[in-house]
């Protein structure tokens, strides 16, 4: 078969991947709710997916479940700070950084039929990073699978001390199909010069820190034995490094780095990342736009 007729089954192979759900109509929605702890989580919703977000909790999404498969998102208890997807970090930090467990201000700037957006911004504190405001909007869509997240990097120092800032973006994501405490075994794809990559995924084995340094294209994902999955699409042209931190925890993380950025005194530096999650596919060679396909 040529490349040509495979590409025209793998178009087709998507399309009728999201069949199934053609007689699924529902409008987008958006609640607020009270986490474990008693502080104000997000819902947002529609006919495919729910996802929660933790506003208290570094702005972090503790859930994201395609309807018909189980939680893609792997979220520690509240006392763990580690877990969850969109978790914000500059790699001029160590981990945990300022972000990741920060209280994040929200802002519902979009609730309608159609769309719902939801903003979280934070400002870090010490070094550079009290004058760098990470707002992040996150929008769903009426009968659309996919998750827009869009970043403004803003730097916020004061006129006194206004300079500007050089920054190296870094995106944490603990994504594995199965839901929490599932033993399902997972795949995590990336494209590199030299082909995709594949790493396996056994829950309670070891592979240590993963590096890739010479991906070929804005995206991973991974997927379960369960053929479900998530592709993360994310700006090719900052791109540092894939990264992978798969240990014996539950927690096995999908992450990249953005090269060094500079930005003036009252200007941001603006990405966008898409997650795209889909079931029915057995592996992942390629993604773009709103499309994940297998040959």
């Amino acid at each position: 078969m040529s490349r040509l007729i495979k590409s025209v089954v793998l178009l087709s192979s998507v399309i009728l991947l999201f069949g199934s759900f053609a007689d699924i109509k529902a409008d987008c929605r958006l609640s607020e709710i009270a986490d474990d702890a008693g502080k104000t989580a997000i819902i947002m919703e529609n006919s495919f997916l729910k996802l929660i977000f933790e506003p208290s909790h570094g702005g972090r999404c503790s859930s994201l479940i395609l309807k018909g498969s189980k939680d893609l998102v792997w979220w520690g208890p509240p006392q763990k700070i580690y877990g969850g997807v969109f978790e914000d970090h500059f790699w001029q930090q160590k981990y945990p950084g300022d972000y990741t467990d920060r209280e994040y201000k929200y802002e519902v700037v979009a609730n309608s039929p159609e769309i719902v957006s939801l903003k979280l911004s934070a400002i870090g504190e010490g070094s550079i990073f009290n004058g760098i405001k990470i707002e992040k909007t996150i929008s769903i869509y009426k009968d659309k699978s996919y998750i827009d997240a869009d970043y403004k990097i803003k730097n916020v120092l004061p006129t006194a001390t206004a300079r500007p800032l050089r920054f190296g973006f870094w995106m944490h994501n603990i994504l594995r199909a199965g839901g929490p405490g599932s033993a399902e075994n997972n795949t995590y794809y990336a494209p590199t010069t030299n082909g995709i990559r594949r790493i396996r995924y056994k829950p309670g084995t070891s592979k240590g820190d993963l590096y890739e340094y010479q991906p070929a294209r804005g995206w991973s994902g991974v997927i379960g034995d369960s053929k479900t999955g998530v592709a993360c699409l994310f700006d090719y042209r900052y791109l540092k490094f894939l990264y992978w931190c798969i240990d014996s925890t539950e927690y096995p993380s999908l992450e990249w780095q953005y090269n060094l950025v500079e930005v003036a005194p009252g200007e941001s530096f603006n990405t966008h990342i898409r997650l795209i999650p889909f079931k029915g596919l057995s592996s992942i060679e390629g993604a773009g736009d709103i499309l994940v396909g297998s040959i």
